[in-house]
């Protein structure tokens, strides 16, 4: 469903603040959690 979409859209956030490193890295977190369920 929208899951999916928001997963795909955070990536594409994620990749696109790679400067922010700490940001980046709760993103990523998030994103493997959802992933995980």
């Amino acid at each position: 469903m929208n899951l999916c979409r928001r997963i795909k859209v955070r990536r594409a956030l994620i990749k696109k603040s790679n400067k922010s490193s700490n940001i980046n890295k709760k993103e990523v977190a998030e994103v493997q959690e959802t992933n995980g369920r």
